[in-house]
């Protein structure tokens, strides 16, 4: 599943998932936000995010910290600025924080 959402993302959106996630949060917003223009489509982006930082284990920790950190990013991101509180959100954020906290990727 990870490989075919790296691909579509490539295909669609001209988008490296892997070269966005090493930017740096303001340049990460700005690149996802061009691609991305629904609050809808930024949540399902971070969903993504967050699955294939939590799920691949083949994965470098330091690729996996990115991943979760920019899922994170997202949801605070939209938490913040949506009109509308988003309790499943703040749920997410949370597991996030917790997640990031437990396995050491803070940094």
């Amino acid at each position: 599943m990870e490989t075919a959402v790296r691909e579509a993302l490539i295909q669609e959106l001209k988008l490296d998932i892997d070269q966005v996630i090493v930017l740096e949060n303001e340049d990460f917003l700005s690149v996802v936000k061009e691609h991305f223009t629904s609050d809808d489509q930024l949540d399902k982006l971070a969903d993504i995010l967050k699955v294939i930082g939590q799920e691949n284990r083949s994965s470098s920790l330091f690729a996996r910290a990115n991943f979760l950190r920019k899922s994170l990013l997202l949801f605070t991101y939209l938490q913040h600025s949506s009109a509308n509180f988003s309790y499943e959100r703040k749920v997410k954020i949370e597991e996030l924080q917790e997640s990031i906290r437990i396995n050491g990727l803070t940094g």
